[in-house]
């Protein structure tokens, strides 16, 4: 048996040795399985909803990123399921549900180019702290709701189909060494993606994207300091971009850089209003190169610091506002350096730029067209320089303003130089000399504009064809040099001109025209050693011809020489006919239409200079009116008038045909064959002198002569005559025909002072409390001429300010009495009253307050009355309320209260308050401060706490060592302590207790007993005695 018994020890020991080694060996296997090690955590927990996998830990998305490239799948939890299950991790999105922080160490990215990320990563809103790239390889991902911070690589380094993916909500800050997404192939789309910090990195970068085939980019952000080969702010290179809301706000040192793309085909973009970047390296601000560059609908808080779009070869623009800080750039602009064509609707250009072609629209374009559009901007440049374009082959702007200057060596309002200009609609205010519109044009049309500032419309042009003005209004000259080419004209029709300067300084042309018609012109030009016209200076050149019709002139020429059309050249020729002209000519040689020179035809001009100019001889017909206005004499006047031909001539006053007699203003109409000339001529009223004086009394009001309108002087001074003295007047009245001219002295005498002449207070209240308002007082004042003023005195000064503050006052009435009195007293104090301004009443009162007087003390209240809170608040040591009391035992105290509250208009009081000092609340006794016990039916207590009381019902409380005769039962024995002068009694300590007959205590039971143990005494000694005694007899008998 015992062999056998060892035999099977040693079988169970072996099974057992067996069976630790296939453990151990499947543990192994398991381990070679998944690529992990025995020692690595068991990652079946991690759950899969709705093909999603919910990572909490670092150790989880560390694990699910290496099974991703193991080409294994992997046990997680299915939570649809309840149980552990294979997965393809390949065929898993993943989704964070807590903050990652691996910032520590790197990580292997999600995808391989073996098994690239095809799934969808939401950060679910949470961070992950990290080192290097989050996906290396991707095939349609989506990347959403992630925050990256640290040092990061990039989101995505290489995506396939980006189309079918999409990039939302996503936050990058901290050190990039990267493009977010390196490469992108297909369409890529990126909505809300914002990226902040720093970028270091070498190659070609963009803030959002490097390369990709097609960008739409929404709600994005870029804030970043670079250091790169080539960077553009949202991508390097696209070939279609598309931005909305686009915000870049990043300094950029690179080679070459650009504020949104280095390269694109085609550009759509619409940038936030924080957009701004400054480059230290060649590029634009928006796009270096471009086929189609389509700005639409924002406006940059920021100035752009370098050109906009550098090459393209269509931009258009609406709706864009920009402002300009661009200097230094050999050509600059605001949209585009060199286009083909530029397009602009509703856009606006505001700032500064200067260098050597500055364009405050475009620079260098073949075409330029601007809508509705406007120009604030400052241009200085070496070359050209224009409101909207520098240079261009044609411009056309409608309904466009301009404002601000431009200068250069060939400078505009609106372009410096192109060859076809056309501007309709328009407005030109600018500062500076330079032309308003154009530097240097070829042909151009320009209607329905206003033009202000500038000292020409145009600088000195060469025209070949033709230059159009219809409908202007200009504030200075045409131009001051200009050349007509063969068969070339320039029109002017239907326009307004107020000059400083003539309309052309300079014409010269070979068989080229000039017409000018219907068209006013107001002038006033001095010159001091040329002569002055109001039309041209000088006009020359073979077979050229100057048409004057139909125009009116008016103003002023100041010069030694002066006529419409001062000198003309040989071969020069010309019609003035049916002109309005009235010139003021200050000269000593003045001549109406031409200086000495008869190549012009004159005819049928009326012509109206009465004081300066001859009436000229020769082929000049027309009417000439040498006077326009006459004195009426009671006799009917007539203007001078010379006519070359017959003449009619009619008068209307007050729209009837009358003879000028009266004094009046007469339209006077002319007919001269089929011509009607139309003016005014005036009658002015005869003026008679009249000489009056008068004498009045003083009476304290003014003085008032039968005619009205009266002037009085004194002292050189206009016044109204009040006090005593002598004034002068001088008075026109004027009846139908004469003017009479009335003037002389006024005399006004003194009076004696009446007996009544002080005045007083108005009974009034003398006494208020502080209400913020003025004290009121109204003066009885019954006498003219007597003045006052009320003195207010506070202790022993004196004010003119009206009592406010709280105090007591006197107020004084002084008077003052006008010099037209006699009999005036020496003292000027008239009434006196004492003014009280009362305090508000404040009272601070201390609320009611208990507290256990073994406790801290609380905060004390107090309660103002009589002022709101946010005015107590404003109180100088509104705070400094002090509340205490002297108890220190339970009873009721007073609580007293103090502060110091300064202010000029409350007066406070304290008031003190009760205060209660509670008796204290003692915990229950502690288990151990009491031992009980029980004897011969009795409860018996021993404590050594002088303070305990107990009880059996919880009711009646006695001190007491026993509870006695108790029948036998459970009893609650309550124990408390006991009510002291400082303390309640406190809840009570219950202890159970039972009390029950035991009898062995009983007398009955210790005689019963002792009986009982007596006659067991008894017995054995009894039998110990029989059988010694039994012993005894044996040892008798053998002996």
């Amino acid at each position: 048996m015992e062999k056998q018994s060892e035999s099977q020890k040693m079988k169970i020991m072996a099974f057992v040795i067996i069976l630790i080694l296939m453990v151990g060996m499947f543990v192994c296997i398991g381990s070679i399985r998944t690529g992990i090690s025995a020692e690595e955590k068991d990652f079946s927990y991690i759950p899969v909803i709705d093909g999603s996998a919910l990572i909490y830990t670092n150790e989880e998305l560390e694990y699910l990123f290496i099974s991703y490239s193991s080409g294994y799948d992997i046990f997680l939890f299915d939570a649809e399921e309840y149980k552990p299950k294979l997965f393809d991790p390949r065929k898993l999105n993943y989704k964070l549900m807590d903050d990652i922080d691996l910032s520590d160490k790197a990580i292997n990215a999600l995808g391989s180019e073996d098994y690239p990320f095809c799934g969808q990563f939401d950060g679910n809103g949470h961070t992950i702290y990290m080192k290097g790239g989050l996906i290396d390889y991707g095939d349609g991902c989506s990347v959403t709701g992630l925050t990256l911070k640290g040092e990061i690589s990039y989101i995505v380094k290489y995506i396939v189909n980006a189309e079918k993916g999409r990039f939302k909500d996503i936050y990058l800050s901290g050190s990039l060494t990267g493009s977010p997404v390196l490469k992108a192939d297909g369409k890529i789309v990126l909505e809300n993606v914002n990226v902040a910090g720093t970028m270091t990195a070498s190659g070609k970068q963009g803030g959002l994207v490097g390369e990709c085939g097609e960008a739409e980019v929404y709600d994005c952000s870029v804030t970043l300091s670079v250091q790169a080969d080539i960077f553009g702010g949202a991508v390097y290179r696209a070939e279609r971009l598309k931005c909305e809301n686009l915000t870049v706000k990043a300094e950029i040192r690179a080679a070459e850089c650009a504020g949104i793309a280095v390269e694109c085909g085609y550009a759509e973009i619409n940038l936030g209003k924080a957009f701004g970047v400054r480059l230290y390296g060649e590029g634009g601000s928006f796009i270096n190169k471009a086929e189609e560059v389509i700005l639409h609908d924002f406006t940059l808080d920021s100035p752009l610091t370098a050109p906009g779009v550098i090459r393209t070869n269509s931009v258009t623009a609406s709706s864009v506002e920009i402002g300009m800080d661009c200097k230094g750039y050999e050509q600059s602009a605001a949209f585009a350096v060199e286009s083909e064509e530029a397009v602009f609707y509703g856009c606006v250009v505001k700032g500064e730029a200067e260098g050597g072609n500055v364009g405050g629209f475009v620079v260098n374009t073949g075409s330029f067209q601007a809508y509705g559009c406007e120009s604030y901007a400052k241009l200085s440049a070496e070359g050209y320089s224009g409101g909207f374009a520098a240079s261009a082959n044609s411009v056309l702007v409608e309904k466009c303003a301009v404002y601000g200057s431009v200068s250069g060596r060939i400078s505009g309002g609106i372009c410096g130089s192109a060859v076809e200009v056309t501007v309709k609609s328009c407005f030109a205010e600018n500062e500076g000399s330079y032309p308003a519109l154009c530097g240097a044009l070829t042909r151009g049309e320009i209607t329905d504009t206003v033009v202000k500032g500038g000292k020409y419309i145009l600088g000195n042009s060469v025209i070949s064809g033709s230059l159009y003005l219809e409908d202007v209004t200009s504030y200075c000259s045409l131009c001051d040099e200009v050349y007509l080419r063969k068969d070339s004209e320039i029109i002017i029709k239907n326009s307004d001109f107020f000059m400083q300067k003539p309309l052309f300084g300079k014409i010269s042309s070979d068989e080229g025209t000039v017409s000018v018609s219907d068209t006013y012109f107001n002038f006033d030009i001095e010159e001091e050693e040329e002569g002055v016209s109001p039309l041209a200076v000088e006009f020359y050149g073979g077979n050229c011809t100057f048409s004057v019709t139909d125009n009116i002139f008016e103003g002023k020429l100041s010069a030694f020489e002066a006529a419409l059309v001062l000198r003309a050249g040989e071969g020069a020729s010309g019609r003035i006919k049916n002109n309005l002209i009235c010139v003021f000519a200050e000269s000593e040689t003045a001549y109406p239409f031409t200086l000495k020179d008869d190549s012009f035809i004159i005819e049928e001009n009326l012509y109206c200079s009465p004081e300066y100019g001859d009436i000229p001889e020769g082929n000049a017909t027309g009417v000439y009116i040498m006077s326009l206005s006459a004195v009426y004499d009671g006799t009917p006047r007539f203007p001078d008038i010379f006519s070359s031909g017959e003449l009619e001539v009619s008068y209307t006053l007050d729209g009837k045909e009358v003879i000028p007699v009266d004094a009046g203003t007469y339209l006077v109409t002319l007919t001269t064959g089929q011509r009607i000339f139309s003016f005014y001529f005036t009658i002015e009223k005869a003026t008679t002198k009249v000489n009056e004086d008068f004498t009045r009394k003083y009476t304290g009001k003014a003085i008032s002569l039968p005619m009205e309108d009266a002037l009085f002087m004194s002292d050189g001074k206009i016044v109204t005559p009040v006090e005593a003295g002598v004034y002068e007047y001088t008075c026109t009245v004027e009846s139908k025909n004469v003017r009479y001219m009335y003037e002389g002295t006024l005399t006004v005498e003194k009076v004696p002072l009446p007996e009544l002449y002080k005045p007083r207070f108005e009974f009034a209240i003398t006494s208020k409390e502080y209400d913020g308002l003025p004290f009121e007082l109204k003066v009885i004042n019954e006498c003219p001429g007597i003045g006052y003023e009320i003195r207010y005195m506070s202790g022993s000064s004196y004010t003119d300010h009206v009592p406010v503050l709280p105090g007591i006052y006197r107020a004084i009435l002084i008077m003052d009495i006008s010099d037209s009195y006699t009999g005036a007293p020496y003292s000027d104090t008239a009434d006196e009253l004492v003014l009280e301004i009362r305090s508000i009443g404040v009272k601070i009162t201390a609320d009611d307050a208990e507290y256990y007087f073994d406790e801290t003390p609380p905060a004390f209240t107090y309660t103002v009355s009589g002022i709101s809170k946010k005015e107590y608040a404003a109180v100088r040591n509104y705070n400094s309320v002090n509340i205490s009391h002297k108890g220190v035992y339970p009873g009721e105290y007073e609580l007293s209260v103090t502060g110091y509250a300064d202010s000029l208009i409350y007066e406070f009081e304290y008031l003190s308050g009760k205060v209660t000092l509670l008796k204290g609340n003692r915990m229950p006794p502690e288990a151990d401060s009491v031992t009980v016990g029980t004897e011969n039916n009795t409860i018996i207590i021993q404590t050594y706490d002088p303070y305990l009381e107990f009880s059996l019902d919880g009711v009646n409380y006695e001190q007491t060592e026993y509870f006695r005769r108790l029948e036998a039962g459970k009893y609650q024995l309550y124990v408390r302590y006991a009510e002291t002068k400082y303390y309640n009694p406190s809840e009570p300590l219950i202890i159970e207790v039972e009390v029950y007959y035991r009898f062995y205590e009983s007398p009955w039971f210790v005689i019963v007993t002792g009986t009982v143990m007596t006659g067991v005494v008894a017995a054995i000694c009894l039998f110990r005695s029989k059988k010694n005694k039994r012993v005894e007899r044996k040892t008798w008998r053998r002996g």
